[in-house]
């Protein structure tokens, strides 16, 4: 019994051990939205996707954390104060066939665009809590709608803009994108 409760601790450290390993691998190809950290070329270090259109590919996700959300029976969110909002950059699944200015300050302002969803994402979840509505099926419904949102918002970007070949028109976009983080710094 007692070399049985030995293996179960060794197995349980060495699981620990390994999730945390694989966890700073993971880590080290994302990157969280931050005002002072600006993507970089070397940030891309994806392969180049020959079936999608363009010259340059971000790819983001706006994450529900915890990730591992608790709901009860009732529907109702356990732990809700700790609920929060996250826009992640995927360094190895983003990629660019060419390197200049213009196109990475295109390619930085989708990843600006998804984190200003994610503050507008927190916005609702804050009113939802202040209300008392813990419902994961109304903050899943809510967490949808502005996904949507910001799939349809980044399509528009990159209509007007011509993928950023327009640099006026994309040099626009950055201005309102700012001005509408700003609006919304509070939910940073």
């Amino acid at each position: 019994m007692i070399y049985m409760n030995k293996l179960l601790l060794l197995l349980l450290i060495s699981s620990i051990a390994i999730s945390q390993s694989k966890d700073v691998v993971i880590e080290d190809a994302i990157i969280v939205w931050k005002k002072s950290q600006r993507l970089e070329w070397k940030d891309f270090a994806g392969e180049m996707d020959a079936d999608v259109f363009g010259t340059a590919k971000t790819v983001y996700k706006i994450e529900i954390v915890p990730i591992e959300v608790y709901v009860d029976e009732n529907d109702n969110i356990q732990n809700i104060e700790q609920l929060s909002v996250i826009a992640h950059f995927y360094k190895n699944l983003s990629w660019t066939a060419s390197r200049n200015v213009a196109l990475l300050a295109h390619e930085q302002l989708h990843f600006d665009i998804a984190e200003l969803y994610a503050r507008k994402i927190r916005k609702r979840f804050s009113e939802m809590k202040n209300i008392q509505e813990f419902r994961f099926s109304q903050f899943q419904t809510e967490y949808s709608k502005l996904m949507n949102a910001c799939k349809s918002f980044q399509k528009k970007y990159d209509k007007e803009t011509k993928h950023g070949s327009i640099i006026n028109i994309n040099n626009q976009w950055i201005k309102t994108i700012k001005n509408s983080l700003r609006e919304l710094e509070d939910y940073s």
